[in-house]
């Protein structure tokens, strides 16, 4: 009695692996895009901060957790008191912290305490003509003038603290800590280098210890030397890593962020927060 043939298996075999494909594609979904926001709170940090610039932006705060919206931050500031300035970038860090998209703006100047408020953003875009920068310690003395502390210690006290400050926050946003403290102090070179083919920035006493050490680093250009406030351009934050892009309104800095036509809702600083 003949043996039944057995029917070939390789059709089968070559088969599988194209239902497996197709299995594949059936089960995998991409992921949908996040919906864009119904709206944006935007403020405007214009002149010295005052205590009525804190209460805008801690106000401001508070309406976008409350209305899950991202808060636009327009700076165009010279500075003011570091107090306010540590508690200005605390409120929009805290926002940030708890899931708000914060978004900074240089408009014009964010210099000197503007400077820390536009790093502790989210995001940070600025007009091409824009600055940022310049956050030596000043003081006011009696006679109205404005200048570095009469006693060298003081001045060197606060320096060093202004520097620990700028570094520490520019590395919790993901921005070059040489960058921030070479806007505090003079003496902080930046050498942007390029090691295991990928450029940084360092310090100039980074760069003089890798020299110590044998193994500098190749150097691609010195940033600003020892003995100059650093001060950027939009342009040049882009280029450094400082800012996250060029802006030249506030409909490009929310198509930048995802917001695009999305209602922008501006909050004017109360009668009350002038008084302050």
């Amino acid at each position: 009695m003949a043996t039944p043939r057995t029917p070939p298996l390789e059709p089968a075999l070559a088969l599988a692996p194209a239902c497996l494909a197709a299995i594949g594609l059936l089960a995998y979904a991409p992921p949908a895009p996040a919906p864009a926001p119904e709206r944006v709170v935007h403020i405007r940090i214009e002149g010295p901060l005052d205590v009525g610039t804190l209460s805008l932006v801690q106000r401001a705060a508070r309406e976008a957790r409350s209305s899950d919206s991202p808060l636009l931050v327009e700076i165009d500031t010279p500075g003011g008191e570091v107090e306010l300035m540590w508690q200005i970038a605390r409120a929009l860090d805290e926002a940030a912290s708890s899931g708000t998209l914060t978004a900074a703006w240089v408009h014009d100047r964010a210099l000197s305490a503007g400077a820390l408020i536009a790093i502790s953003c989210t995001r940070l875009y600025m007009r091409p003509q824009g600055v940022i920068g310049a956050a030596a310690p000043v003081m006011f003395r009696p006679d109205g003038t404005i200048g570095a502390a009469p006693d060298p210690t003081m001045q060197a006290k606060e320096e060093a603290a202004l520097r620990s400050l700028f570094r520490g926050w520019a590395e919790q946003h993901g921005r070059p800590p040489a960058l921030a403290e070479a806007m505090v102090a003079r003496e902080v070179g930046v050498r942007q280098v390029r090691d295991g083919g990928e450029l940084r920035l360092i310090t100039e006493s980074e760069w003089d210890d890798a020299r110590m050490r044998g193994d500098p680093p190749e150097l691609v250009r010195t940033v600003v030397r020892a003995g100059n406030l650093l001060s950027l351009s939009g342009a040049e934050a882009v280029e450094l890593g400082l800012a996250d892009g060029l802006a030249d309104s506030a409909e490009e800095v929310l198509d930048k962020i995802g917001a695009g036509g999305t209602e922008i809702v501006a909050l004017e600083r109360t009668r009350s927060e002038d008084m302050a």
